[in-house]
């Protein structure tokens, strides 16, 4: 009877321990679910951020693509105003010249 009372003396001593051992383990597991849904609640907020952030840097590409070709089509038009403004220069050095001559003459 005495042995018989040790050993469940030992057994609820042994099942509370694993009582407190399974919470535990309970307890650690309800963490990690917790930090796993945590985790994913950032990766979905760092995936759309990501998603914005390269339609921004689209966006700008093609504005700096539509800027290069304004850029392009300004330089050609400058460097025909320079020539019509040369040639311009040099009817006017023509003219110049034949107003001279023609007043040289009478």
């Amino acid at each position: 009877s005495e042995e018989l009372r040790c050993k469940c003396d030992q057994l609820a001593k042994d099942s509370e321990r694993m009582r407190k051992i399974v919470d535990e383990e309970g307890q650690k597991r309800t963490k990690l679910q917790a930090a796993k849904e945590a985790a994913e609640s950032v990766r979905v907020a760092a995936e759309g951020e990501i998603s914005r952030t390269n339609g921004e840097i689209n966006r700008m590409q093609k504005e700096v693509t539509r800027l290069e070709a304004e850029r392009d089509g300004l330089a050609e038009e400058k460097e025909s105003l320079l020539i019509l403004c040369s040639d311009l220069e040099e009817t006017i050095e023509s003219q110049k010249l034949l107003h001279q001559t023609s007043a040289e003459g009478t």
